[in-house]
């Protein structure tokens, strides 16, 4: 009797294994592809990332546009001072008045300090517009090495202070305009000291450069080139 239920026991167990999974059944699949919601989600965030880059895009065409022009006034303006003596060139002490530019109606007006190296320290120049509605302008090419966030300022005293925002370096320098040029033109003008200054603070905290540069001539050179 006892042999028959241990028998019975043992069928019972080999059925039961019989029903269990063996090796070789596959595992369940899983499905990875990305959802109808994610594709959407996915699809929105590249077209803002477009929309992003066009506007940047944009903005710098805008920018590349003013300093194009810029460094199209300092190229002038370097010819201007190298050939001072030729037809349409004039000197006024430390100002030269350049009055047959290409393209412009009016004289540009050209400040330019070298070291002793003969290296240029500073240049300045100065369109002061005319009266067909042209703009007045003042751009200034600066030393290299200057931290370029921050901007440059142009003293003509105690109590004169204006901002040189600045653009770019280029092979011959580093350009900044005058945020308020015909104000800054009216006191180079009127001003009554004879030297002014520019600071701008130089790259890797290394302090601030003090740059002066003279005012005599410009007077005689603003009335020349606006008679």
């Amino acid at each position: 009797m006892n042999g028959k239920i241990i028998k019975l026991l043992l069928l019972f167990v080999l059925l039961l294994a019989g029903c269990g999974t063996t090796k070789g059944d596959s595992e369940p699949i899983i499905d990875s592809s990305p959802t109808q919601v994610e594709i959407n989600e996915e699809t929105t965030v590249s077209q803002e990332k477009q929309a992003v880059l066009q506007n940047a895009d944009e903005k710098l065409n805008n920018d590349g546009e003013v300093i194009e022009e810029l460094s199209t006034q300092v190229d002038e303006a370097n010819v201007a001072v190298e050939g001072a003596t030729k037809s349409g060139n004039k000197e006024f002490i430390d100002w030269v008045a350049r009055c047959n530019v290409d393209g412009l109606k009016g004289c540009m007006l050209i400040y330019q300090k070298k070291n002793e190296s003969n290296q240029r320290i500073i240049q300045f120049n100065i369109y002061p517009g005319n009266s067909e509605g042209n703009s007045p302008r003042v751009s200034a090419v600066l030393p290299f090495g200057l931290h370029l966030p921050d901007q440059a300022h142009l003293s003509l005293g105690i109590s004169s202070n204006y901002q040189l925002t600045m653009q770019k370096c280029v092979e011959y320098g580093c350009i900044a305009s005058a945020d308020e040029p015909g104000q800054l033109i009216a006191e180079l003008r009127d001003g009554v000291l004879e030297k002014g200054t520019v600071s701008v603070s130089v790259r890797d905290n290394k302090g601030v450069m003090i740059i002066d540069f003279s005012r005599r001539g410009f007077a005689e050179a603003y009335t020349y080139a606006t008679k």
